[in-house]
């Protein structure tokens, strides 16, 4: 159980990363999702995404965050 607490909250610090770094370049944050799961493969692991879009909209960032107990974290970010 303490293994899964430290996982989760390895991920929830990689969130408030992305949120403060989001408001202090002045991008506005459209989606926060909190343990969206790993899927079965990993018993013990958890997983964030955030999409953050520029100040005119014209520019979408979408972040996904997995930690997992055998792997190091891992951060996904998609541009668009």
């Amino acid at each position: 159980m303490n293994l899964r607490l430290g996982v989760s909250q390895v991920t929830q610090h990689y969130l408030l990363c992305i949120q403060t770094f989001t408001k202090s370049l002045g991008w506005h944050i459209l989606s926060l999702n909190n343990h969206i799961g790993v899927g079965d493969l990993e018993p013990v692991g958890s997983a964030v995404g955030a999409i953050i879009a520029s100040p005119f909209h014209d520019r979408f960032v979408n972040f996904s965050v997995v930690s997992c107990a055998m792997y190091a974290n891992v951060v996904y970010v998609l541009r668009g």
